[in-house]
């Protein structure tokens, strides 16, 4: 007891010298949850052991004679008051409460701009908050056992691995002749040709490895029923809602990295879509998520909606595959918990209503292991087959979709360690993993082989394959504090360091102000029963593949795109945070039962509080994609299409670097239409004709010159809304 007594007074001596460092404005603050946390500790250490010492002071006698005076009066109500918050159960609600009060307090200081780093008291009040969390749980964890006890004790013989081979032979063969299609030049095929033979071979596929109608199929443990259906239709509309609406006004600028997938697809719909999804397009990033953009074209027109269509549906598509997974793993509360937190999280709401292909790799990525673990709960041949079927789809994304498979391999490997018997029964199922993969991204690897193209052409960033880290040595800089700075920037982006990138907006961070807490509670709650619970270190081990890979050993981390192949682990470790907490509350009001229902209340309170967020603090402030190249190109844009719809001629009188220019954004919202670049020639422009020439500021000159040549019209400046800077002059007649 002496030994914890002193442990306290030197964390209590400690802590209220970090007060004296933190500004004015939240000395105070911090000073009132250091006193009422100091008060729970004390009163938590000074427990009696003897349980019968509450019963001895409630039982004791008030005088009666004299009247009880008003200080006696005080210490009898002091007495019955101590004599319920010494009880265990008082002591650990308010541990409970004061350990979660200090972690969100301390990440809502740490949330703060990068002008005003914050200092270490955050971090010291999400510590040891942290701390007093778990040793108010006392090893009391959640049984989060989920439907992944695979049955046991089936007829080996009645289960065995049947493959119907005709079915086999159709799938190679439809998806070798879509991979001889893919190479042709020019392109014979349409795409919808392309895409429903491919998907052909998929269905195929899963039928190769179904039992007959007459053999016996296998029974599954935990169907979904009919009402999760409707929950599964629900999730994907709220998903829609957060992300397809208004993609036009939000965000209200198309960033030129988008209109690289943007006009590359836009171009689709000119060519008839006799075009191949499985080539490489930009950035060697295969053409099907540009293909799907040019869909959308043909529906929404070249906008910003047409765009971003595909985006924001994947993101929605990838609430229903998180609910699935997280059902597999933990049961369908906790699997509820984390889509509600992740319906309404601006990091992921923000990335899916971009013009960019970063939505495929968790949604696909996430069906695959959802489809893996119902395969080792059913030991169901067709279930591995479907996940092959999508590992091989996260491939043909962004690049973090291929970290999957890394992780799936790590994740069967220690499942064989923890659960032998599950994996050695199974072995030869799982081969058709691997198989499923190989045959969907075939097209894409042929086109690479045939025409001998490299796997990426995106290594550089890697500061390993890049050869930055090797160019950091050569120049003489610390490698060990570089390798320790890249660290701290990457995994600390979740809690602290804002975004690099300008797709997310400085301010922030990547979980907001609500998850982060609960991501770390779910986290360590993930590594103390990784050896208990194998399976619970899917979304552990898969968080941080990610981040080690796609930021620490990239440059300039965080760069919150990155991120976003791991947002599906990242919310489920949240659900296991939230798990954990609704466990505690329960056991303390002596409901341990409930808390699933616990955990679902505090689920809706994350989605309420992330909408907030979300609609009342990001969306108002507006501050991504904010630098004046975007400003200034987008205005060019609007400028330029609205006199193409007014009939007239439009010049662009350009400049380098300025956003007033032939960039990637003009020639989307200009698909289709003709326009003239000053200094490339005006070829067949006629003076006589209503015409428009938007002049960059740099090019005044140029503008007095083209008015003495086409007299008659009038000048205009264009101001950039966002900055107020002047953006171009306009010249226009008729």
């Amino acid at each position: 007891m002496l030994n914890r007594w002193l442990a306290f007074l030197v964390v209590l001596i400690g802590s209220a010298a970090l007060i004296l460092t933190q500004p004015p404005q939240t000395a105070f603050l911090f000073l009132v949850i250091f006193v009422v946390a100091s008060l729970a500790v004390a009163l938590y250490l000074s427990t009696r052991r003897d349980p019968q010492s509450a019963a001895v002071i409630s039982s004791t006698a008030a005088p009666t004679e004299p009247p009880p005076s008003f200080r006696s009066q005080l210490q009898n109500f002091w007495a019955r008051f101590s004599a319920g918050v010494l009880q265990i159960r008082w002591q650990r609600a308010t541990a409970i409460a004061v350990s979660l009060g200090m972690m969100y307090v301390g990440q809502s200081v740490i949330y703060q701009d990068p002008k005003d780093y914050p200092t270490s008291g955050g971090w010291v009040m999400i510590l040891v908050g942290f701390a007093m969390f778990f040793a108010a749980l006392k090893g009391d964890f959640p049984p989060l056992t989920g439907p992944t006890t695979p049955v046991e004790n089936q007829p080996t013989d009645a289960y065995r691995l049947k493959i119907r081979w005709w079915w086999l032979l159709i799938s190679v063969g439809l998806v070798s002749f879509v991979s001889y299609r893919t190479i042709l030049k020019p392109q014979e095929a349409h795409l919808s040709e392309h895409i429903i033979l491919w998907i052909l071979s998929m269905v195929a596929l899963v039928m190769a490895f179904s039992p007959a109608e007459s053999e016996p199929r296998r029974p599954n443990t935990h169907p979904l029923r009919l009402w999760e259906y409707g929950l599964i239709v629900v999730i994907f509309i709220f998903g829609m809602l957060f992300r397809a609406t208004n993609l036009e006004g939000n965000p209200p600028l198309l960033d030129q990295d988008e209109a690289v997938f943007a006009r590359e697809g836009a171009t689709f719909p000119l060519e008839r879509f006799l075009i191949t999804p499985f080539e490489p397009g930009n950035h060697s990033h295969p053409r099907i998520y540009q293909a799907m953009i040019g869909v959308s074209n043909t529906i929404f027109g070249y906008t910003k909606e047409g765009a971003r269509m595909p985006s924001a549906i994947m993101g929605a598509l990838g609430m229903v595959a998180l609910y699935l997974l997280g059902r597999e793993l933990f049961g369908w509360q906790l699997a509820l918990v984390a889509v509600l937190y992740a319906i309404p999280w601006f990091f992921h709401i923000q990335l899916s209503r971009l013009s960019m292909n970063q939505p495929g790799d968790p949604l696909f990525a996430t069906f695959a292991f959802y489809y893996l673990l119902r395969g080792l709960r059913r030991r169901a041949p067709s279930d591995y087959a479907l996940a092959g079927i999508f590992l091989g789809c996260a491939q043909l994304f962004y690049l973090g979709g291929r970290l999957a498979i890394p992780v799936m391999i790590a994740y069967v490997l220690f499942i064989w360690i923890r659960e032998r018997s599950v994996i050695t029964r199974q072995w030869r199922y799982l081969l058709i993993v691997p198989l499923g993969a190989f045959l969907i991204t075939l097209p894409q690897n042929h086109y690479l082989l045939y025409f001998q193209q490299p796997f990426s052409t995106r290594a550089e960033p890697n500061i390993l394959l890049g050869g930055h880290l090797q160019r950091v040595a050569e120049g003489g800089q610390d490698v060990g504090e570089y390798l320790l700075t890249q660290v701290k920037h990457s995994f600390l982006a979740l809690f602290q360091i804002p975004d690099q990138s300008g797709w997310i907006g400085p301010g922030s961070n990547m979980l907001g102000i609500y998850g982060a807490p609960m991501l770390l509670i779910g986290a360590a709650l993930s590594l103390i029963l990784i050896w208990k619970r194998p399976r619970w270190s899917l979304p552990l081990g898969w968080g941080f593949s990610v981040i080690l890979i796609g930021s620490t050993l990239s440059i300039s981390p965080p760069q919150y795109q990155r991120y976003f192949p791991a947002v599906s682990a990242f919310s489920l470790l949240v659900a296991m945070g939230v798990g954990a907490v609704a466990y505690g509350i329960a056991r303390v009001i002596q409901r341990p039962q409930a808390y699933l229902k616990i955990a679902l209340v505090i689920g809706a309170i994350l989605f309420a509080t992330n909408a907030w967020f979300y609609y009342g603090v990001y969306v108002p402030e507006n501050n991504f994609l904010q630098n004046r190249p975007n400003f200034a190109t987008n205005a060019t844009a609007r400028e330029m299409v609205a006199a193409t719809n007014a009939g007239r001629q439009v010049v662009v009188v350009n400049q380098f670097a300025t956003g007033v220019e032939n960039t990637l954004v003009v020639q989307y919202f200009m698909m289709g239409r003709k326009y003239y670049m000053y200094d490339d020639g005006l070829g067949d422009f006629r003076g006589d004709k209503p015409f428009t020439f938007i002049v960059a500021p740099e090019r005044r000159e140029d503008l007095d010159r083209i008015r003495m040549q086409f007299p008659g019209g009038r000048v205009r400046q264009v101001f950039l809304g966002e900055d107020g800077s002047l953006g171009f002059y306009v010249y226009e007649r008729g």
